[in-house]
């Protein structure tokens, strides 16, 4: 077995071990939180790296599937998740439009390309996504959570040039310069490394919270887990008649929010009560990752 096949079989458990050494050595770890954003570039690089545009183009060219995609991502799936987390209360109500109403993460494209998913499809709707997340999420907060929602479509747009269209560009430049294959070859081990540096950092910065609320944690996690489970359903079936792989990018893409994005922006414009179910999601969505390459990658 290889290093990127080895990187690939013991993913989950990579980015574990980060999370538990962010927990044990908390003061170390958080110093890592401001590059964050430069972890993730990196691993996104050397993804894009197997991304050729003609493949972009492709699906540019089927505009109505593609605002079909859209329209149920960023308004109808939130809205139904925000309706069913009623039950369990307006706090996790507000909660779940949140998690499901943003873009997907950007390493989304990781999972995507570690389970043999349809990347080029993945990138198109994030790009759409994170432009359009900026209107259509302070939309839902205001008309179904009575919540307006101070989101900076500034920030949001900076972040995808920042995190999708530079390492793409980056990547595009390198491919034409010189080969790319012996690259490729790191896409698994750079990924798992960068994601278990990303999961270090967060884990080290909420390490004393997470000490101090562990039963809520865990009620939080448990909570949330039929919601991921409705959401990869969800992106999975509404397109019945799309290939496998296509099915799978977009189950991939709705079932694995922008985890850091929802814990600044729930720091930032909601209380500790949304917070605490933000950081749940964050922890949760590796514990769903481990779940879903175990069974189905």
């Amino acid at each position: 077995m290889d290093l990127a096949q080895h990187a690939e079989s013991k993913f989950a458990y990579i980015v574990f071990a980060g999370m538990a050494l962010g927990f044990a050595i908390p003061a170390q770890a958080s110093m890592l939180e401001p590059y964050i954003s430069l972890l993730l570039g990196i691993s996104m690089f050397f993804v894009f790296l197997k991304v050729d545009f003609p493949g972009l183009v492709g699906y540019a060219k089927r505009p109505w599937l593609l605002a079909y995609i859209i329209a149920m991502f960023l308004l109808a799936l939130p809205a139904a998740a925000f309706l069913l987390a009623g039950l369990a209360g307006s706090a996790f109500a507000v909660a779940m439009l949140l998690i499901f109403g943003g873009p997907g993460g950007i390493t989304g494209a990781v999972l995507v390309d570690l389970m043999k998913g349809e990347l080029h499809l993945h990138l198109l709707l994030q790009f759409f996504l994170y432009l359009l997340a900026p209107l259509t999420l302070p939309f839902l907060m205001f008309y179904m959570a009575g919540n307006a929602m101070n989101v900076s479509s500034l920030d949001l747009f900076l972040t995808l040039i920042k995190l999708l269209v530079v390492p793409l560009a980056a990547a595009q430049a390198v491919k034409v310069t010189i080969s790319a294959k012996k690259a490729q070859g790191y896409t698994s081990p750079v990924a798992a490394l960068m994601m278990s540096l990303i999961g270090m950092a967060v884990m080290g910065k909420h390490a004393a919270y997470i000490a101090s609320n562990l039963v809520q944690l865990a009620v939080n996690m448990v909570s949330l887990a039929p919601f991921y489970v409705l959401m990869s359903a969800a992106g999975y079936y509404m397109c019945f008649w799309l290939g496998a792989k296509e099915r799978k990018s977009l189950a991939i893409t709705k079932a694995f929010p922008n985890g850091t994005l929802i814990l600044v922006l729930a720091s930032q414009f909601f209380g500790p009560e949304i917070t605490s179910i933000a950081l749940a999601s964050f922890i949760f969505w590796y514990v769903y990752f481990a779940a879903v390459k175990h069974f189905f990658g």
